[in-house]
Formats: C-alpha cells, sequence, structure tokens
C-alpha cells in the first residue's frame, strides 16, 4: 500500500490465485482536514469591493467538507461590512 495525507474511506482490493480470491482492507490512517489559517488576499480590502480569504487546510480529503463561517467585528461595526 502507499502511505499519503489524504482524509479517506477505507478501501480494498483482491488477490486472485489459482481461481481462489483474497481481499484485502486498506484502513485510512489519515484524520480529517481541520482549518490551519485564514488570511486575506491581498494587504487591504479598498472600501466597497469584496474581501477574499484564502483558508489552508492541514490535509487534503477526498469527501466534501463542511465548516462554519462568520464574522467578528473588529475595529469595523456592522454597518461598515455586508454579510
Amino acid at each position: 500500500t502507499t502511505q499519503d495525507t489524504i482524509d479517506e474511506p477505507d478501501e480494498t482490493f483482491d488477490l486472485q490465485v489459482g481461481g481462489v480470491t483474497g481481499t484485502a482492507t486498506i484502513q485510512d490512517d489519515d484524520d480529517a482536514p481541520v482549518i490551519t489559517e485564514v488570511a486575506l488576499v491581498g494587504e487591504t480590502v479598498p472600501e466597497g469591493q469584496p474581501a477574499e480569504f484564502k483558508v489552508t487546510l492541514s490535509n487534503a480529503s477526498s469527501s466534501d467538507q463542511t465548516y462554519t463561517i462568520g464574522l467578528v467585528n473588529g475595529t469595523a461595526g456592522d454597518d461598515d461590512y455586508d454579510t
């Protein structure tokens, strides 16, 4: 088997010898990805323009991942940005 860092379900493969089949299960040992960094793309956001963020995960996954996001005021107030 090949070691990787991709979170995926366990997988199987078969070996056939003389018409007899044996099955092996590869047990995945990789954790589901976690968010390791959230960073603004660029130095600043011009007023009236959308903000773009880059989200970095710890590792890849073979399935869709869902994360909760939210905005938290710093020095900007609720009427300084749209959600």
